[in-house]
C-alpha cells in the first residue's frame, strides 16, 4: 500500500511543479492575455489535486 502513496504523491508533486512553472511564465500576464489551453491546463490541475487527497 505503501506504494500506491508514494506514487501519488510523486504524481502531485510533479503536477503541482507544472502548475508553479505555468504561474511563474504567466504571472506578469494580464488574465485575459493568458492563452485558453493554458488556463484550461491550471483548471485540469487544480481540479486533480483536490482529488489526490492523502492522508
Amino acid at each position: 500500500m505503501k506504494d500506491a502513496i508514494e506514487f501519488k504523491t510523486s504524481q502531485m508533486k510533479a503536477l503541482i511543479k507544472r502548475r508553479n512553472v505555468l504561474n511563474k511564465k504567466y504571472d506578469t500576464t494580464l488574465p485575459e492575455d493568458i492563452p485558453l489551453d493554458v488556463k484550461s491546463e491550471l483548471k485540469f490541475i487544480d481540479k486533480i489535486l483536490q482529488e489526490f487527497d492523502i492522508d
